[in-house]
């Protein structure tokens, strides 16, 4: 046990310029999670579960359109950016303008069907809000995040995030008590996010002069052929991610997915919180090889663990005490399905890690191979567990999967460089 403290203590003190860093990221994110979580109540206090659950429905549809516009793109824009290619934002940026605008497009258009020629109309309705969402305003939400951590201006992320994670679920939340409209809600929370996000993108590319350095042909090209790769592990993640919402509703019923879609946002929020390992060490990881990464980790494991140990205690404890204190009686059944689900939070802090070190030297290979394993697995947990134990089995696949991801990560970054000499592995 002494053993362990002096090396958490040693890892402390070599990485003080990391823990300054992270209370940079942690902050607004530990601000927004307060705000959503005193926004939630009322929130849902004014809207129907079972319109609440339809919209979580949509979203789901959101996130599985999403996965078809190669987002790794985006993501492996960092190692460029972090390497003083600043042009490869927007190279990424415009490569899946290729994707987003025809899916758009084509999901407007049948979010006019069910809204004109069927009984579903608000349906059609959400579904139309998330089709200009998609079309105008996810592309710059999700790229402006990636440049400012590859270049690890960790304040004007900050000053972003809070901007986001304040306005919107305050605005949301009044737009909720007082319309007590599902469609009114949906279109503040996504018109918000579209407009706050373009702005960011935009101030991001105008500090950075990212439009010159586009001009100029400074660009890491590899990113595209690196997200182009990962779309079919991409598709298979996502659809595993939403299949529980796309079986709930329609099967066990919206309000039953309304209550599922909030334990699962709490979890996720907090999930946020704990993959700070991500954006703190990409940068730093992009400029070392695998082999090297993984030395350093697996020197480091130990504290590594110890800390994703009493973080997910604390995560865990606050969950369930919001839920039981604070949420609609409505929602009483969240605190089961989130007891589960927080069983698997240290596995995902170590899973982060040792994914950010795959992610950071563009090991799509590998990637690719651990995300097609997984969730082809997690699609069968989930339609064999949610056929016996219904929603309760659903949530406990979750977690069986988190563990068994980074047990797989472990082997994948760690055991493969065990006998590796030269700090290098082959590619």
């Amino acid at each position: 046990m002494r053993s362990h403290k002096t090396a958490l203590g040693g890892f402390i003190r070599t990485n003080h310029h990391h823990i300054r860093n992270a209370f940079l990221i942690t902050s607004p994110q530990v601000i927004s999670v307060l705000v959503a979580l005193f926004t939630l109540p009322a929130t849902l206090n004014a809207l129907l579960p079972k319109d609440y659950g339809l919209l979580q429905f949509v979203i789901a549809i959101q996130f599985w359109l999403c996965a078809f516009t190669a987002g790794n793109i985006t993501i492996g824009s960092k190692k460029g950016v972090a390497n003083g290619l600043d042009g490869t934002i927007l190279y990424a940026f415009f490569k899946r303008l290729y994707f987003f605008v025809p899916i758009g497009v084509v999901s407007l258009l049948v979010s006019g069907y069910f809204y004109f020629f069927t009984s579903q109309a608000i349906f059609g309705i959400l579904l139309a809000i998330i089709s200009l969402y998609i079309t105008v305003g996810y592309l710059p939400q999700v790229s402006y995040p990636e440049f400012l951590v590859a270049k690890k201006d960790f304040r004007e992320l900050s000053f972003w995030q809070l901007a986001t994670g304040i306005l919107i679920p305050f605005l949301s939340m009044i737009a909720a008590v007082v319309s007590k409209d599902i469609v009114i809600f949906s279109g503040v929370q996504f018109g918000l996010i579209t407009i706050i996000s373009t702005i960011a993108f935009l101030r991001t590319l105008r500090k950075y002069n990212a439009w010159d350095s586009y001009g100029r042909g400074e660009i890491d090209r590899s990113c595209y052929h690196y997200g182009i790769a990962l779309i079919p592990s991409e598709i298979i993640l996502t659809t595993s991610t939403q299949l529980s919402s796309f079986i709930i509703g329609p099967l066990f019923g919206f309000a039953s997915l309304a209550t599922y879609s909030v334990a699962s946002r709490i979890e996720t929020s907090i999930r946020a919180f704990l993959r700070l390992p991500y954006n703190l060490f990409y940068a730093d990881f992009a400029r070392h090889d695998l082999g090297s990464l993984a030395d350093k980790i697996r020197k480091n494991i130990a504290p590594f663990f110890a800390i994703a140990i009493l973080a997910s205690i604390g995560a865990g404890l606050i969950g369930i005490i919001y839920i039981h204190f604070f949420l609609p009686q409505d929602y009483s059944a969240a605190a089961l399905y989130f007891v589960i689900l927080s069983l698997g939070f240290p596995a995902f802090i170590m899973q982060s890690i040792l994914r950010t070190a795959l992610e950071a030297t563009l090991r799509h290979k590998e990637i690719n191979k651990l995300t097609l394993i997984v969730n082809f697995t997690k699609i069968a947990l989930i339609i064999l567990l949610g056929s016996v134990f219904k929603v309760t089995g659903i949530v406990a696949s979750a977690v069986i999967l988190t563990w068994a991801e980074f047990i797989l990560y472990y082997h994948i970054v760690l055991s493969k460089n065990r006998y590796r000499n030269n700090g290098t592995l082959a590619r």
